[in-house]
């Protein structure tokens, strides 16, 4: 990204921005997003993010609809880290935040994981603890032990 896209972004996100770490679920999900009424600026936002961006119908005939983006996961901490410099006390507090509790997700299992996986259900531990001691989703442990039935 080019240095003045860069401060752009950083001034934008500073005043609409959201940096939010993921839900103990899905501590992988960091994201950063930002919603506003201006299309254009969402659709320039949503190209420096790399990804879509959506349309908001107001639910009151008063309001204006708002278009909204957001990345998430290894790319929005990667952003995050690239802008923290350049934000204020609170936005940099909240990057700390969403990048402290960002866990990549594990990519490969070894059979060996597999087997523990095995044995930690049937000593009677749920897909959620499971999944906590190997620092990945739940859906992900459910996922393993579907397809590895014995």
């Amino acid at each position: 990204m080019k240095d003045q896209d860069l401060y752009w972004l950083a001034g934008l996100l500073e005043g609409e921005g959201s940096f939010c770490k993921g839900p103990p679920s899905s501590p992988n999900s960091s994201l950063i997003s930002v919603q506003m009424t201006d299309e254009d600026i969402i659709k320039r936002v949503s190209e420096l993010f790399g990804v879509s961006y959506f349309y908001i119908k107001s639910k009151n005939v008063k309001w204006k609809d708002t278009y909204s983006t957001r990345v998430r996961g290894k790319s929005a901490v990667e952003l995050m880290k690239e802008l923290r410099p350049l934000m204020g006390v609170r936005r940099k507090g909240q990057i700390d935040e969403a990048t402290k509790a960002f866990k990549p997700l594990r990519k490969t299992f070894l059979d060996e994981d597999i087997q523990q996986i095995k044995k930690m259900q049937s000593s009677g531990m749920f897909h959620k603890e499971i999944a906590e001691v190997f620092e990945v989703r739940r859906e992900i442990i459910t996922r393993i032990l579907i397809r590895n039935k014995d």
